[in-house]
């Protein structure tokens, strides 16, 4: 690129990905014996809560992972992404060939995570913090002059797209619900979001950092998980009378969520059970 005009370049990996083929010297780099031992199987706490995608997991053998595959898998998905790192260290020290280290704004993240063997699944499709909980570093020139910073707050993949926008002094004219993160990298303390949603296979998530729930294509509470005391999502709450009252206020909260983010949201109406419609119209209302 020898234009005098600013440069945008957005580069994509496959990997690591399946079939976990690092090639040599990156595939010898890690040992499985030393990978961390995969998370267990999530337990139910009650033996006849709602069925979803998960159920169908736990049925699917394709997919099913020993402890033993996993570490091997871990170990060779490290190679990868020393790999991926590596090359980006490439890119980097090209820019800085250019003499534009200095005024170069870098955003690393994921499409998704990896099962790797945790709770006994490997790929994704799922929502365990796993295949849902990715990466995102932003490298500002004036941030790394100052050390840099941790915000904790909840991001979603939809804020990336206006954050870069902003960065390069545009505006975006059309609709839609991602927000910019430039705020948040000013004062690492601020608040992003309160609430992430999730969306695969006609079913719906709501994480708040203390709780995720999941709903199923009947609108039903097949997944609930305490993240605050339970953050391997080791057990599942669905349907277990103390949690009622918790389960209730969540349900509400992610349709409400989701009829304040997405047009299309009216046809969840079908899938809501008869006492919470009041709560989608109640919910249009305010939008």
């Amino acid at each position: 690129y020898t234009d005098d005009r600013p440069w945008f370049c957005h580069v994509s990996f496959p990997g690591p990905h399946e079939p976990w083929d690092a090639p040599k010297p990156y595939s010898d780099l890690y040992s499985p014996e030393d990978m961390p031992d995969p998370l267990p199987r999530t337990t139910d706490g009650a033996p006849d809560r709602p069925q979803g995608e998960y159920d169908k997991l736990l049925q699917n053998p394709i997919i099913q992972c020993s402890n033993a595959e996993s570490k091997e898998i871990q170990a060779n998905y490290c190679g990868s992404v020393t790999l991926i790192d590596d090359l980006i260290g490439s890119i980097i020290e090209t820019i800085k060939k250019r003499g534009e280290w200095d005024n170069t704004i870098v955003l690393f993240t994921s499409d998704h995570g990896e099962m790797n063997g945790d709770h006994g699944f490997v790929h994704k499709r799922n929502f365990f913090r796993s295949a849902m909980n990715i990466p995102l570093i932003i490298r500002t020139p004036d941030r790394a002059k100052n050390g840099g910073s941790v915000n904790h707050s909840l991001v979603s993949l939809l804020d990336v797209g206006p954050t870069l926008a902003e960065f390069a002094g545009a505006e975006l004219n059309y609709e839609q619900f991602g927000k910019s993160l430039c705020g948040n990298i000013a004062n690492p303390e601020r608040v992003h979001r309160d609430c992430i949603l999730g969306e695969y296979a006609c079913e719906h998530m709501l994480y708040d950092g203390t709780w995720k729930i999941a709903l199923n294509r009947q609108g039903e509470t097949y997944l609930l998980f305490d993240e605050a005391n339970d953050p391997t999502e080791h057990k599942n709450l669905a349907a277990m009378p103390e949690h009622r009252q918790t389960d209730a206020a969540l349900r509400e909260r992610l349709l409400c969520a989701v009829m304040q983010n997405n047009r299309l949201a009216p046809s969840l109406l079908q899938l809501a059970p008869q006492s919470e419609t009041e709560t989608f119209h109640r919910c249009v209302a305010v939008e």
